[in-house]
């Protein structure tokens, strides 16, 4: 008898040192404003205390699904590096902490250089009376850089730098999302920062669309107020993939439009390069083997053209192989979908990086080696 006694109370002191232990959590995620992991929380709760006490757990998913607090999923930190101080950003885990400059067509890098150029010299500029960019949008498919563009941004200026995904907003929350908006904008205005309106598309559509409905029209109102009433020493960064279905007046709160294009040869080349030289396992890419994969990517945007290389260093760390042959069997991998006239054509353009041989070409592409000597033949007498 004495010895369940004990038992039940060693049980009772258990259970509760772990409901302070949950009461101690529930007050770390509210005060530091983590919603999402708050309600996570909370939701674990109901799981655990659903069998063994019912009532509690009811009264629990009742108060969640009651609750109007917006959730902030979407929004999250990329961290922050100052090109002045060369401190390391505070980043999330899974974020790098080094922000490499992407790889963008001069025009382009022209004009985030003289966006960098305002705001490093703000105080210049308000003695004259004017004052620095405080909106811009990036157009382009996917892809092409504009994220990343936006975290170089954000390093160069060392300001933090928030990102809500738009499209994510609607699909989950279109209730929500206006009060989403509300709290991202809130994100930036006390303290000066970077917010990164990804997706803008799925939201700011035109308010003449017929076929939108009710709520859409109001949230690319709050849009609209939150853009007028932002810190103008914030920056405001949006991101669109058709900037056809953009509602002209959200358009005209944007002072700096950029168009990412795709990346042309010359760019693809260098991301390669860039990539490869970064990797001493490899001990060295030679040009023509980097030409020759950059001939197979042509078209691709950056972020296939980065994934592939890296893909390609990984087969050689594990297969302790060379990266001639990681990029010979992805070429090989990748001309199935070919046409008979396309496999020709590349069979041709790697011969003449001088990396490939007749017989290798033949073996990637499935093209005879007698088609590719007397194309290359014809190619040679023309020039």
């Amino acid at each position: 008898m004495l010895r369940n006694v004990n038992r039940l109370y060693l049980a009772n002191v258990e259970q509760d040192s772990d409901i302070k232990d949950e009461i101690v959590q529930l007050v770390k995620f509210g005060l530091g404003g983590q919603l999402n992991d708050f309600r996570m929380y909370v939701s674990r709760l109901i799981r655990k205390y659903r069998v063994g006490d019912a009532s509690f757990s009811k009264a629990l998913e009742s108060l969640l699904q009651s609750s109007d607090v917006p959730d902030m999923t979407p929004i999250r930190e990329l961290g922050h590096a100052s090109r002045r101080t060369g401190e390391a950003p505070i980043l999330p885990v899974g974020q790098r902490s080094d922000v490499e400059k992407p790889f963008l067509p001069e025009r382009i890098v022209k004009q985030v250089e003289g966006l960098l150029e305002e705001r490093e010299n703000a105080s210049v500029l308000a003695l004259n009376g004017l004052s620095p960019t405080s909106t811009a949008i990036f157009t382009g498919p996917p892809g092409v850089g504009k994220t990343m563009t936006a975290r170089w941004i954000a390093s160069q200026l060392g300001m933090p730098m928030y990102r809500l995904d738009l499209a994510e907003t609607i699909g989950r929350h279109l209730g929500e999302s206006g009060n989403n908006i509300k709290a991202a904008f809130s994100k930036v205005r006390v303290t000066p920062g970077i917010l990164f309106l990804d997706e803008i598309d799925a939201i700011a559509k035109t308010r003449s669309d017929d076929s939108d409905i009710g709520e859409m029209k109001r949230v690319v109102t709050v849009l609209l107020q939150e853009l007028d009433d932002r810190n103008p020493a914030s920056l405001i960064l949006a991101a669109t993939n058709n900037m056809s279905l953009i509602d002209p007046a959200v358009w005209r709160r944007f002072e700096l439009r950029i168009d990412f294009p795709m990346p042309d040869e010359k760019q693809i080349m260098n991301a390669l390069e860039s990539d490869f030289s970064a990797s001493d396992s490899l001990g060295g890419v030679s040009a023509p083997w980097i030409e020759a994969l950059g001939i197979v990517m042509k078209g691709a945007p950056f972020s296939e053209v980065r994934s592939v290389a890296m893909r390609i260093r990984k087969r050689c760390v594990l297969r302790r192989c060379p990266a001639e042959d990681a990029i010979t069997e992805y070429i090989r991998e990748n001309t199935e979908g070919l046409t008979h006239a396309q496999r020709i054509s590349l069979a041709v353009a790697l011969v003449e990086t001088g990396a490939v041989t007749q017989r290798l070409a033949s073996e990637m592409t499935g093209v005879s080696r007698q088609t590719i000597r007397r194309r290359t033949e014809k190619t040679n007498s023309k020039g």
